[in-house]
């Protein structure tokens, strides 16, 4: 785990630092800062786990850093270091999520019972996360692959999916419109049991600035499904660079065929999408 030591006070900076044994708190990385502007750029190059910080800092306060933090970095815990008279003014931060504090002038046994508090806390959150991605990633796949049954028969099954994936969304807008891809590898060919997960990864990693977003199923042996939906229209600027994608995607295998469907529009159109290609996949390479 990494943490993130703001404090205005040199001395208090480097006795942290020095005076404790962070390894043993499951700490690899230490990093400080002298106040909360510095603090706010250390943790958006860093991405610290815990947070040690002091509530009174010149130019941005520990309160403030917590709430400009907390917008990209939800679940990072913070420590506040306090002097009493903070108590009332803490009162605020410390009804937020994985937040506590320590009395100033601190006490070392204090500081390791905090952060070992803060740091099993985060393995917690973490591991639910995790969890939860694997339930709404598994969501998904089935859902690809109900997408490719006509909607007449699994109409159902789709709302009830779409409705549990889409919980990452917030909503099921992000079916606004949708294309469907189909790549035909040679059945001869051995892939790795994870091969459609890695690839769909990386294809997520590239469309992701394009505001796409990605599901995949693999429809029979080597005949995999790529859903790529997003909130507005496509346009044909688009398409293409995803075309790009998937080609640099399979430019090492020189046997593979895929299809593009025609967009469509909301999630109960994906078979129409979809269905065209699955005749057409071995014309296109």
């Amino acid at each position: 785990m990494k943490l993130l030591i703001a404090d205005d006070e040199m001395l208090t900076r480097d006795g942290l630092t020095s005076s404790i044994s962070w390894s043993d708190l499951g700490i690899d990385e230490v990093f400080v800062a002298s106040d909360g502007v510095e603090g706010l750029e250390m943790a958006e190059k860093h991405h610290p786990d815990i947070i040690l910080s002091d509530v009174r800092m010149p130019r941005m306060n520990g309160i403030d850093m917590l709430y400009k933090i907390r917008e990209t970095a939800p679940d990072t815990s913070f420590i506040f270091m306090s002097g009493y008279s903070d108590k009332e003014y803490l009162k605020a931060a410390i009804r937020l999520q994985a937040v506590s504090y320590v009395e100033k002038p601190l006490d070392l046994d204090e500081i390791r019972q905090a952060v070992r508090t803060a740091a099993e806390r985060h393995l917690q959150v973490i591991e639910s996360r995790q969890s939860n991605d694997i339930r709404l990633n598994m969501a998904g796949s089935q859902l690809a692959l109900a997408l490719t049954q006509p909607d007449h028969s699994v109409h159902e099954t789709v709302d009830e999916l779409s409705e549990k994936y889409c919980q990452k969304y917030g909503s099921t807008d992000v079916f606004h419109s949708a294309v469907t891809i189909i790549v035909q590898m040679p059945e001869w060919l051995e892939l790795p049991l994870d091969y459609l997960e890695s690839k769909e990864k990386q294809l997520h990693d590239m469309i992701r600035p394009l505001h796409l977003h990605i599901i995949s199923a693999e429809k029979r042996t080597n005949l995999f499904v790529f859903h790529i939906f997003r909130r507005a229209d496509f346009t044909p600027q688009l398409l293409s660079s995803v075309q790009s994608y998937l080609r640099q995607l399979f430019t090492p295998f020189i046997n593979y065929h895929f299809a593009l469907g025609t967009p469509v529009s909301g999630l109960h159109r994906i078979y129409d999408s979809y269905s065209p290609g699955v005749s057409q996949r071995s014309a296109v390479r």
